[in-house]
């Protein structure tokens, strides 16, 4: 039977449980303390649940690891744990019906766009008082700086997992290609920079339309950023990652138009892929086949080894945008503790654990040692001999999504170093002027809603300059004003200028 089946059964039989033993009498005291042969009290062991998503399908072995993981916090906090492990798609539906109904629960992941709502809904505990008791390790590894990403209205509701919690953006190359043409990536600074190896590229590959986006569906421009999103990107942004705090619309920055006439340029000259606005082949794929010579990429240390692995050739990064953080890179991932906790300050101790006890992280992140992973040094792991990613029991490969990833062991082949670059990438990266500040959307629900569907529908055609920039972009924002827009910003603005007096942060 399935974890999750069994955890809703076990649910059921609780309340029939409680149920009957409420309709009995009896003389034994229902305790949270009991007594040793001394007479001296000892604290009951308290079972957590703990909820998060998988990416890439349940591990066979979750019981068996979950089984080691509550032997672990029995050791060092007397704490067991049920684990409720969930696919991304089903995820954030499910613990909305859990929230709701006030099953179990005691510590939960939270995707980022469902933090506002979730205290607006008060769903969540308030976590200053329970993190400055229970939570040092916590405190340690993240910073104040970065926790403060997590607050709303000057409270702690949610704590970040602690991995690149800054981004850079540029393209990935194919490095045949580079080396062929004997390409200086050192000396691509901008997108026109950029325009003018795509040329070279293509006058010497003419059947090849060299560049593409990261993902299926998704344009040109989405790993390209050049702004704070202010938690999204469906009304008001900030330029310069600052600008004394006054929000505009991305949509009519000159900066943006400018970006759309180049994308729109290098699609007429065949540089970009014709079909992408509606082409399902992957970047991978296109790149196999010798199709595209690069795409745009999000960027952070270690990506260049992570893309030639993934494209199984070896493959180089140009950065024309420098490493920002911003509340979206920061509080993309976190963790949190629900309303329906009746034990909070065990739930943090064992968030602690994730974050400051590296045997409890990789455990958690990789397996049991010997059987799902062995150590090819202090840093690195590999497979176990007879065991591949085809039949390994276990692997999450998500080792960001589980605490303090700066914990966590290095898989062979990857930069052993890879975690003191990652801290060096985070403290050096520029910090907006807005970090910390989360837009609360509920006020403009159906204004966000109506934005959503305009920009669904031109969007992408825009941003990989598939769309006639001339005809459509008017048409463009002419819906997203009609869609509501303008009143976006407004409460943007609104509610940034509330967190900005309550926070302290200072206008010019």
């Amino acid at each position: 039977m399935k974890k999750k089946e069994r955890f809703f059964l076990r649910v059921f039989f609780l309340a029939v449980f409680i149920v009957l033993l409420t309709a009995c009498s009896s003389d034994t005291e229902s305790n949270e303390q009991v007594s040793d042969e001394d007479g001296e009290v000892n604290e009951e062991t308290e079972t957590l649940t703990i909820a998060f998503p998988y990416f890439y399908g349940e591990p066979e072995d979750l019981e068996k690891v979950e089984t080691e993981i509550s032997k672990l916090a029995e050791e060092k906090i007397n704490t067991t744990v049920d684990i409720l492990a969930l696919s991304i798609s089903a995820y954030q539906q499910q613990m909305n019906l859990m929230l709701t109904s006030d099953e179990k629960l005691d510590l939960m992941v939270i995707l980022a766009d469902q933090l506002s709502p979730q205290v607006s809904r008060g769903q969540l505990h308030e976590l200053d008082n329970n993190l400055s008791e229970n939570g040092q390790g916590i405190i340690d590894a993240v910073g104040e700086e970065f926790l403060a990403a997590t607050k709303i209205n000057g409270k702690q509701y949610a704590i970040p997992t602690v991995r690149d919690m800054a981004a850079s953006y540029g393209f990935m190359m194919s490095k045949e290609y580079v080396d062929k043409y004997d390409i200086d990536v050192d000396q691509i600074k901008t997108m026109e920079d950029m325009g003018e190896v795509l040329r070279m590229v293509k006058e010497n590959e003419p059947n090849m339309e060299p560049l593409t986006s990261t993902t299926v569906g998704e344009s040109i421009m989405e790993t390209l950023r050049f702004v704070d999103p202010l938690s999204d990107f469906n009304g008001g942004v900030l330029p310069n990652y600052d600008n004394d705090l006054q929000v505009v619309n991305l949509y009519e920055m000159p900066e943006y138009v400018e970006r759309l006439e180049i994308l729109r340029e290098w699609y007429q000259e065949g540089l970009i892929v014709q079909d992408i606005a509606t082409s399902q082949t992957t970047k991978d794929e296109l790149l196999k086949a010798g199709k595209i010579f690069a795409f745009s990429q999000g960027m952070k240390p270690g990506i260049e080894t992570q893309n030639s692995r993934d494209m199984n050739q070896d493959m180089v990064a140009a950065e024309i945008i420098p490493p920002v953080a911003t509340t979206s890179n920061v509080a993309s991932i976190m963790w949190g503790i629900p309303r329906n906790s009746k034990i909070p300050e065990k739930a943090m101790e064992f968030l602690n654990l994730l974050y400051m006890d590296k045997e409890m992280f990789n455990l958690i992140s990789w397996g049991i040692e010997g059987e799902h992973y062995v150590k090819v040094s202090d840093k690195v792991i590999t497979y176990p001999e007879g065991v591949t990613s085809e039949n390994i029991g276990y692997s999450f490969n998500s080792s960001w999504l589980f605490g303090n990833q700066f914990l966590s062991y290095v898989f062979e082949g990857e930069d052993p170093d890879i975690w003191e670059e990652t801290k060096e990438f985070n403290e050096e990266a520029t910090k907006s002027k807005a970090l910390g500040f989360n837009f609360n959307s509920d006020p403009v629900r159906t204004e966000v809603a109506a934005v959503s569907n305009v920009k669904e529908q031109y969007l992408l055609g825009l941003e990989t300059g598939s769309l006639d920039l001339e005809s459509v972009y008017p048409e463009f924002i002419e819906r997203l004003k009609e869609a509501g827009i303008e009143k976006i910003i407004e409460e943007k603005q609104r509610q940034l200028d509330e967190w900005a007096e309550i926070n302290g942060v200072e206008k010019e």
